[in-house]
């Protein structure tokens, strides 16, 4: 499983804000959608305990992690929105 380093945050990073999700909004829309933290977390390729500790807002994402979250949770707009702004061996997957 990859470990993320924490993303910058919208003030060091103007083309993120408002555009990334609160914590609790990735953990709402995980359970409206009827996945379990584990699923999301394997199809997402993040480890259970840091999708756990990023949904209690103690972890912080990169933008590759928020992209794969945006696909599993189907959040088509977002997932577009970031992926250019992957890293060249995350858009090649």
């Amino acid at each position: 499983m990859r470990h993320s380093a924490p993303m910058r945050n919208a003030e060091e990073d103007p083309s993120t804000d408002g555009l990334a999700p609160d914590a609790g909004s990735l953990r709402n829309t995980r359970i409206r959608l009827g996945l379990s933290l584990r699923s999301v977390a394997s199809r997402a390729d993040v480890d259970p305990a840091h999708l756990s500790r990023i949904e209690r807002g103690e972890a912080n994402l990169t933008v590759d992690v928020l992209y794969r979250l945006a696909v599993v949770l189907e959040q088509c707009d977002l997932a577009q929105h970031l992926h250019p702004h992957l890293s060249r061996r995350q858009r090649q997957l």
